[in-house]
């Protein structure tokens, strides 16, 4: 008795989806379940934002997703607990976006004061956490914008 060829073939089918379908669940991401929370007075408007930290091994990078035309970044190369000055070097600065105009701690033109600092607070790369405070002047050819009061923490 020969098997239906009509009868094998939807069997087949349903088989393979199932195999097919079937995928082994796996996660090699290192980040924190936990959004990362910022607070930050900007040019005296308190704003609170939610954004990403990212650990390259050698920079932090801290940065908000925009509120109210508003967005903040900070880098730290070499991470550690402490404090950083934010000022003239690229690699180790603040910035801001305010309304389609970007400000930096490291601009130095004109007579435009650019500094700042972050303090981190917490920093354990185990558990991929990471707290601190920062407040930060930044300037651009013809304005400044002021960021104090800023925390984060995920």
């Amino acid at each position: 008795m020969k098997p239906n060829f009509f009868k094998v073939i939807p069997l087949f089918i349903v088989a393979l989806i199932s195999i097919v379908s079937c995928k082994k669940s796996s996660s090699t991401s290192t980040s924190n379940s936990n959004p990362p929370t910022f607070s930050a007075t900007v040019n005296g408007s308190a704003i609170t934002f939610t954004g990403s930290v990212h650990n390259t091994g050698n920079v932090l990078v801290i940065s908000t997703n925009t509120v109210s035309n508003t967005s903040i970044g900070i880098n730290i190369p070499s991470p550690t607990i402490g404090s950083f000055n934010l000022t003239t070097n690229n690699n180790q600065y603040g910035s801001c976006s305010y309304n389609g105009s970007s400000y930096y701690t490291y601009f130095s033109g004109g007579s435009i004061p650019a500094s700042g600092t972050v303090t981190l607070s917490t920093f354990n790369t185990s558990t991929n956490t990471v707290s601190g405070t920062f407040s930060f002047m930044a300037g651009n050819t013809s304005d400044i914008m002021q960021v104090t009061n800023g925390s984060f923490s995920n």
